[in-house]
């Protein structure tokens, strides 16, 4: 079986940004499959630091899997 890895993207992307990271991703891995997942930032013009560094909010998005579960255990990590 591969193995899987869970990438997320940091940034306020267009949109379906993650779904053509994982299909470029996933299509040079042989052994792995990756699941990509979103993190829009929500920054404001004059406190865009402060949003960075001390979000109000974090959000994060995918598809349908259940690794996306495993993502909020691992958030302090990143």
């Amino acid at each position: 079986p591969r193995a899987s890895k869970i990438v997320v993207e940091k940034s306020t992307l267009p949109v379906r940004t993650a779904h053509s990271m994982g299909e470029v991703l996933n299509a040079n891995a042989h052994d792995i499959r990756f699941e990509v997942l979103s993190n829009p930032e929500f920054l404001a013009e004059g406190t865009a630091i402060k949003d960075l560094t001390q979000p109000d909010r974090v959000l994060i998005g995918g598809g349908q899997c259940e690794k996306k579960k495993k993502v909020p255990t691992a958030w302090p990590l990143v």
